[in-house]
């Protein structure tokens, strides 16, 4: 989803260009534009609409719904001003929508989503002796980037490696 969202983007920021600037960049649109044809955006949408949280779904309807009428009748918004307006507007949705998948993946939360920590919890709840088995401990790993020495969660029963 957020890669259609960003070529849509994208789109918009090409289709609302002035007609130099669009002829410039025609041949490197052909070559990069990464929107979907329409039925395989059509399937995106529909699962979508069954697996995304409703936070997500809203954010990329949303997001479609602001470059609809640049879509329809894109030499309305050609003017330097309506550009600016509906290019801050989409690209504001997009950071949220960013922000929204990175929370639900966990990127914010060192790779554990909240709903591991969720079942974690229910874990500990149900066998008191697991309480407070989890913690996390530095890997420090000479060699390695800063982004992989991440913090290792470890399980007193098991430890489990995490993929490079």
């Amino acid at each position: 989803m957020l890669l259609q969202a960003r070529a849509e983007q994208f789109y918009l920021s090409f289709v609302t260009s002035s007609d130099i600037a669009r002829e410039g960049m025609r041949e490197v649109f052909a070559e990069t534009d990464t929107r979907l044809p329409s039925l395989e955006r059509a399937r995106l949408g529909a699962n979508g609409s069954v697996f995304a949280s409703p936070e997500v779904r809203g954010l990329y309807e949303r997001l479609f719904a602001e470059a609809w009428p640049v879509e329809v009748n894109p030499e309305r918004f050609r003017s330097d001003e309506a550009r600016l307006e509906v290019l801050g507007r989409t690209a504001g949705i997009l950071c949220e929508l960013e922000a929204a998948i990175g929370r639900e993946l966990g990127a914010d939360h060192g790779g554990e989503t909240p709903r591991r920590r969720a079942e974690d919890d229910a874990e500990s709840a149900v066998n008191p002796a697991w309480a407070g088995s989890r913690q996390l401990l530095p890997e420090v790993t000479p060699g390695l980037d800063r982004l992989e020495n991440r913090a290792r969660v470890i399980n007193h029963r098991q430890v489990r490696p995490q993929p490079l």
